[in-house]
């Protein structure tokens, strides 16, 4: 062996013993392959979908394509590659790829859940045939109990889901039953009292009962059932819905009477937010975003109902936009009106005088109604 050779072997030694060993590997009976071993020459990362030259030389296939269309070379050892149709796929080596692709992910899994699967294997393959039967069954155990415990939680919140649900439909069964008894009373103390009747008239009322069903029933329910602390009166309820359907269906359109201009022919905004009528029905008050109460005599708009511009008996100002007026219903010329300032004030229609104000702070959009009790209090409220 001559000194120059044996300086060679040397060198190889030394690279090979200073080599570092990556960290990504996958076992195979006859090598030991590393990232380096499958990293394309071109791009420097794993390969994918291995395609393999005339020269013997692997890349990948998007990376190959684009150099033989630029250089029509081997990128490795510049042998010629005449076009794409030169180079061909490496079955082997893209399965070789696979394997350690999913070697690699399964190791990084396994790292990430904080479990040492090493040192388990190591342990499980120094155990015997009854060893690993007996492991085997506890783990199988171990698995059914866990499967247990989820089981039983999921029924225990589908339980509580369904024990919800059959209260919420009790309680609806019980307003429906309740509904039902006034609704069966109502039926027999009209049935015992019943005429005779135009039946050209009912006909036409019923088709009229039938298009507005859902809010003649909200109306009875509210009309019929009692409040909370509030004894039952079954007959002068019945009578009070029975005044107000009759009256509700013997008119089968609304006819125009009159129209008249809130706005001021300068403001082209005249929202009309507000309409009331006193408690005779001989005034009524406009409110809008125009920032004005406007009274009018109702006989006096309809008796010229020509006319559009029609003049007001009051006009009073006020610092907001207005949201809502309400007149008192028993002093004829109180009116209170709220605005979307937080603003409510007390007004004398006779003279058009406010009379009184009180702000209430962070409030918008109040609606202000007179107190049922106390005739001289109103409450105003956030809508």
């Amino acid at each position: 062996m001559s000194a120059e050779e044996g300086n060679r072997k040397k060198r190889k030694r030394s690279v090979s013993q200073s080599r570092p060993e990556p960290d990504d590997t996958v076992s195979e009976p006859s090598a030991r392959l590393t990232n380096t071993d499958l990293m394309c020459p071109i791009c420097f990362d794993l390969f994918n979908e291995v395609y393999v030259t005339q020269c013997g030389h692997s890349f990948c296939y998007s990376c190959i394509v684009v150099a033989v269309e630029q250089t029509q070379q081997c990128p490795v050892c510049k042998a010629v590659v005449p076009g794409v149709s030169a180079i061909h796929p490496n079955c082997s080596l893209n399965d070789v790829v696979a394997k350690f692709k999913a070697q690699a992910a399964a190791n990084r899994a396994l790292n990430e859940g904080g479990h040492d699967v090493a040192q388990i294997l190591e342990i499980t393959s120094k155990l015997g045939e009854d060893e690993l039967s007996a492991l085997l069954r506890g783990i199988a155990e171990r698995s059914q109990e866990r499967d247990k415990k989820e089981k039983a939680v999921k029924i225990a919140v589908t339980l509580h889901f369904l024990d919800l649900a059959i209260e919420k439909k009790e309680k609806e069964l019980m307003k429906i039953e309740t509904e039902m008894e006034v609704l069966r009373a109502d039926k027999m103390r009209l049935s015992e009292a019943k005429m005779e009747d135009d039946t050209s008239q009912v006909s036409s009322r019923n088709q009229r009962v039938e298009a507005n069903f859902g809010e003649i029933l909200e109306d009875y329910l509210n009309i019929k059932l009692p409040r909370v602390g509030e004894p039952p009166d079954g007959q002068k309820s019945l009578e009070r819905f029975c005044d107000g359907l009759d009256k509700f269906t013997q008119f089968r359109t609304f006819r125009e009477l009159a129209t008249l201009t809130y706005g001021d022919p300068t403001n082209n905004c005249c929202i009309v937010s507000s309409i009331e009528f006193d408690r005779d029905g001989e005034f009524f008050a406009v409110a809008g975003v125009t920032k004005k109460i406007k009274v009018f005599e109702y006989e006096s708009v309809v008796r010229n109902a020509g006319f559009t511009n029609h003049f007001p008996v009051r006009d009073m100002s006020c610092a907001a936009k207005l949201s809502c007026v309400a007149y008192n219903p028993y002093h004829k010329h109180r009116l209170v009106s709220s605005d979307y300032e937080g603003s409510v004030c007390l007004w004398d229609t006779s003279t058009g005088q406010r009379t009184g104000l009180h702000q209430v702070n962070g409030c918008r959009g109040l609606s202000p109604f007179p107190n049922d009790y106390l005739v001289n209090r109103s409450t105003a409220g956030e809508s």
